[in-house]
């Protein structure tokens, strides 16, 4: 890790930790420990939600469905 912070590019940088990770999987097996996920669901007379950029979810602007 220390070579890969002192990598002066981030080509270099990136080369630094393709090959740490090549590493790491020859022998061993990693799984995530931790997995984020997001459900939600509207009702079909609701309408106006929305997700910005950031991924996040907004329900300020729900309304009622007309017609």
């Amino acid at each position: 890790m220390k070579i890969v912070a002192g990598a002066a590019d981030g080509t270099a940088r990136m080369g630094c930790l393709h090959d740490a990770e090549a590493l790491l999987l020859m022998n061993h097996a990693m799984a995530p420990l931790y997995t984020k996920g997001t459900a939600w669901e509207l009702r079909e007379t609701l309408t106006g939600a929305f997700r910005d950029p950031r991924g996040w979810f907004s329900f300020a602007g729900v309304v009622a469905r007309t017609a």
